[in-house]
């Protein structure tokens, strides 16, 4: 094919792009926020059935809703596009900052996490039916619910469908512009709980052990893990204690842990 070609097509696209882009931007769908998961699909549904697409959803009450789209070609290589409809934000994020455009760069909520990497998927299809291309044997869209937790449960549905293609591409968006990325850091997902002796603090202190003083030690030593290339962690959140004047009985937190293949 003409790069040369596809490239005018894609800046032909580019507006209707970027209006896509605004409108998923500005709809709140964090993780296990079913209603607004949903919201994302009734979006996505009318356009994939518009490009020929056969959408279907699989439902999880926790979760909410998988999504996926497909077409056959003439060929016969079967290509899976995966990308995901959940973002980190809670419900009213995109109305506190919603999207924005300062050329060259776009900003708010999801927006390149993955709301940029939906619509590349979609528009990729767009580019090939302008270009008159079938040289494929089945392209299958994939918009899982739950990729920010880890994908409990659309993970098993991924590798099953992963296991009847020959090229698999996560659309999630790079960090540079024009970088093709071919591995990213596996993730460990950890809660650590402690637990101490609570007593009086001011009658006798030096008879309680304080769980959230020996959760700090602990952290502290897996935040020098990043000392060895390759891995970063993230301490996300910390609670404990029962109230003041009571020595710390119980503390925990999640980390998480992300290693560079």
């Amino acid at each position: 094919m003409d790069a040369r070609k596809i490239a005018a097509i894609a800046q032909e696209l580019y507006p209707e792009f970027l209006l896509d882009l605004e409108a998923l931007v500005n709809m709140d769908s964090g993780s296990e926020d079913v209603e607004g998961l949903q919201t994302v699909v009734d979006y996505l549904v009318p356009r994939l059935g518009a490009l020929g697409l056969t959408p279907e959803v699989e439902w999880h009450d926790q979760y909410g809703p998988f999504l996926t789209a497909r077409t056959r070609g003439s060929g016969e290589a079967t290509i899976l596009f995966l990308s995901h409809l959940d973002t980190v934000w809670p419900r009213g994020t995109a109305a506190k900052r919603p999207f924005e455009l300062k050329e060259p760069f776009a900003y708010g909520p999801g927006v390149n996490d993955c709301r940029s990497g939906i619509l590349c998927a979609l528009y990729a299809v767009k580019v090939l039916q302008k270009l008159g291309f079938q040289n494929y044997g089945q392209l299958i869209l994939v918009f899982n619910p739950d990729e920010e937790l880890g994908a409990p449960w659309s993970g098993r549905l991924i590798t099953e469908l992963a296991r009847t293609a020959d090229v698999a591409l996560v659309m999630e968006g790079p960090t540079f512009p024009d970088e093709f990325i071919i591995s990213r850091a596996g993730t460990m997902n950890y809660t650590m709980e402690v637990t101490g002796r609570p007593i009086h603090s001011g009658v006798a202190p030096e008879d309680g052990r304080n769980a959230i003083l020996e959760l700090l030690h602990k952290l502290l030593k897996i935040q020098t893990l990043e000392q060895h290339d390759g891995i970063k962690v993230n301490l996300a959140t910390i609670s404990g204690g029962e109230k003041q004047g009571i020595v710390a009985g119980h503390a925990s937190a999640d980390d998480q842990v992300q290693i560079s293949v």
